[in-house]
Parts: structure tokens; C-alpha cells; sequence
């Protein structure tokens, strides 16, 4: 079907280790599928924090114009449902890469514009004003549906496509600001980084001889391995116990 008004959202993806700006997968599926719809009056863009420095990545697959509206990540919503007013079709990724990242973008637009969300798509293709969807299940599985027009798609990373940049068109592509809401200073207090760390667990530090710590190690009669088992007792007075733990080896301040 001809004319019919198509945006691809994306968003700004973030290597896991390094922390550098990239491609979403998943946003970059969607676009691939977008492409593959003929006649389309597509629109790319993206709403959010950060710079335009980071959405380049996606005008080295062939993304002429990317309208990038700057707006807190707790509007982003708001400020795209006004600007996909009259739009007939949606795709976008399940999840952005970075920023706060919790799924719920495509419900809470699709429940703003009145629009029916498919999760997880593999193949998107249009007959009349009907989208036919190859969707994703766990094991191996898939579902085809059936959706009518308007509607919002997202796309699962291993969808249909193959995605190839370009430095020649990264050069000539450009982002597009458009007006948005206005990033106060105590939203911009939040300070992303890579999950490259794990996570410290809270343990106390004993300075004991070799022969302590191998009798810690050894379990006694009761089961017991350097530690106080409770039984007996109130669940206050087993809190007490633990309570008493962390304030001895200075776990806690109060």
C-alpha cells in the first residue's frame, strides 16, 4: 500500500562494556523492516536526553534526516505522542539500549495515540490496511497476526534484515532538533555508566589468624559454619540478632 505515514523511533545505544554510543539492535530492525515496506512516507526519530552526537550511528545505514527532540526520559511519551499525531504505523525496538530502559515506551505510547501494540516482531509486511506480522515466541517458536492500520510494532533484535553503515552517507545524513520540553538541572543529576561491575556484597572484615579462619571454615556438630544460628525466639528478637551483627563489624551507622 502506497502513502501510507510510517516513523521509526530509535533511540541511542550504549556498549555494554565500553559505554560508547551506537546502534540499538533492535532499532536498527526496525528500521531494516521499514525499508523493505514500499511506498512509504517514512520518518525517523528519536526523543530523549543527551546529544546528537549520539544518534550518527544510524545515519551511517542510510538515515538522510533523524528529527531528534530533546525532552527528559521521563517525557519522552508526552512529547512523541504530539509528534506522531496522524501517524498510521509505529516500529520501534522492545527496549532502549540506554537511558532508563524498562519497556514500557511502546504501551504507554500506543495507549496515548489509541493504537494496538505486537510485541517482539520478526517480518513486517502490509496488504491493504492490514500489517501481517511474523512474531517472536520463546523456544523456537512464532506466530503470525493480523493487525489493521493505525498501529504500533516493535521489533525483536533478531528480526529480518541485515543493517550495513556507511561513512559516506554518515556524512551526509543529518539530525534535525526539533522543540521540545526543557531538561531541568535535578533530571540531568542521574550519571550512567556500563555494567561492567558487579555488584559488592556486604561482608564483614575480620582480621583473623590462619587457624581461626580454618576453624570458621570447619562446620560443627550443629551445622554451624563461624556463624550464630536462630531458632528460638520472637521474629523482633531474630532481627536483634542480625541487628547486633552489622553494628559489631561497623556494617551500618545507627
Amino acid at each position: 500500500m502506497s502513502g501510507v505515514k510510517l516513523t521509526v523511533l530509535v533511540s541511542p545505544g550504549r556498549h555494554p562494556v565500553s559505554g560508547r554510543a551506537r546502534v540499538s539492535p533492535a532499532d536498527a530492525a526496525a528500521l531494516c523492516q521499514a525499508r523493505e515496506l514500499p511506498g512509504m512516507q517514512l520518518r525517523v526519530m528519536s526523543a530523549g536526553q543527551g546529544h546528537t552526537a549520539d544518534l550518527d550511528a544510524y545515519l551511517g545505514l542510510g538515515v538522510a534526516e533523524l528529527e531528534w527532540i530533546p525532552t527528559a526520559d521521563e517525557r519522552v511519551a508526552e512529547t512523541l505522542q504530539a509528534a506522531l499525531a496522524g501517524q498510521e504505523l509505529v516500529l520501534m525496538g522492545s527496549r532502549a539500549d540506554g537511558g532508563l530502559s524498562s519497556g514500557m515506551l511502546p504501551f504507554q505510547l500506543a495507549a496515548a495515540l489509541g493504537m494496538p501494540v505486537i510485541q517482539d516482531a520478526l517480518q513486517v509486511s502490509l496488504r491493504g490496511r492490514t500489517a501481517r506480522v511474523v512474531q517472536f515466541l520463546p523456544k523456537g517458536l512464532r506466530r503470525e497476526l493480523e493487525v489493521d492500520l493505525p498501529a504500533l510494532i516493535t521489533l525483536h533484535p533478531r528480526a529480518h534484515g541485515t543493517t550495513r553503515y556507511a561513512y559516506a552517507l554518515a556524512r551526509a545524513g543529518r539530525v534535525v532538533q526539533r522543540h521540545g520540553f526543557v531538561v531541568s538541572v535535578s533530571e540531568q543529576c542521574w550519571q550512567v555508566e556500563p555494567a561492567n561491575r558487579r555488584a559488592r556484597p556486604l561482608k564483614a572484615q575480620l582480621k583473623l589468624s590462619g587457624h581461626a579462619r580454618m576453624q570458621g571454615a570447619i562446620a560443627s556438630d550443629e551445622g554451624g559454619r563461624a556463624g550464630q544460628v536462630v531458632k528460638q525466639g520472637t521474629v523482633v528478637e531474630k532481627a536483634q540478632v542480625v541487628l547486633d551483627y552489622l553494628r559489631e563489624h561497623r556494617l551500618i551507622d545507627f
